[in-house]
């Protein structure tokens, strides 16, 4: 079961109640008293997690149209960022748990959504596993940039930062860096138009053309028939 396919489902038989948030505003989910789960009708966000110490906020997921934020209980506040103007649209989880208990099949379709879900996300952070600062900045750029609703927008250095668990001092000093680097290496070169314009064509002798035999193309697509050397006769006289 695909995100748009889930999210269509939960719109047609609940519900739900919409939330609008802001362009570069962090927004904690509290659930009070009751659980529900969300889905981001549009726009872009990504969640953080405290890291193990409790000091910083570490990037957890990034979350695009469609998508499912997992169910959350009364205990717990999740951080969303957006990225860009963003709708969330939230229904009661007790009224889907009630409709999966009725329907086996449908459970085991979220079940497998979970685990999609779950493996696009680790693919998605593989920056994780990159030594260098600079390779790490790099794939998230490059991750970034094939989002649709983003635009081709520079990312602001305190979101990568939050990403590659760093001070965004740090990242602006990387990608600073990288900056240089592609300033100073140069760029191939390109031979200009005009020089392919400019260039006469070669000189070619029509008289030495018009001179050669054309070849003989019936007798060169006949095979060539081996033929046995020819001997004098024995009676034959010398000079």
């Amino acid at each position: 079961m695909t995100d748009s396919l889930l999210a269509s489902w939960a719109k047609d038989r609940f519900a739900g109640e919409d939330f609008h948030c802001k362009k570069g505003r962090v927004y904690v989910i509290s659930c009070g008293t009751r659980t529900y789960t969300w889905f981001v009708k549009e726009g872009v966000l990504f969640t953080t997690a405290q890291s193990e110490r409790g000091e910083d906020e570490l990037a957890n997921t990034i979350w695009q149209k469609d998508c499912m934020i997992h169910s959350l209980d009364e205990d717990t506040m999740l951080p969303l960022h957006a990225l860009t103007d963003c709708v969330l649209v939230r229904y009661p989880s007790e009224e889907i748990n009630r409709q999966l208990k009725e329907d086996p099949e449908l459970g085991w379709l979220l079940a497998e959504h979970y685990h999609d879900q779950f493996t696009s996300t680790l693919a998605k952070y593989k920056h994780a596993a990159l030594d260098a600062s600079e390779d790490q900045l790099e794939y998230l750029e490059d991750l970034f940039s094939q989002i649709d609703e983003l635009e081709g927008e520079r990312i602001s250095d305190a979101t990568l930062a939050t990403f590659m668990g760093m001070h965004r001092v740090s990242v602006s000093r990387v990608r600073k860096k990288l900056d240089e680097q592609k300033t100073s290496t140069p760029p191939p070169a390109v031979r200009p138009i005009d020089s392919y314009a400019a260039t006469p064509p070669p000189q070619v002798d029509k008289l030495r053309i018009l001179a050669e035999e054309p070849p003989d193309i019936e007798r060169s697509a006949q095979p060539e028939i081996a033929r046995p050397a020819c001997r004098e006769p024995r009676h034959a006289g010398r000079i």
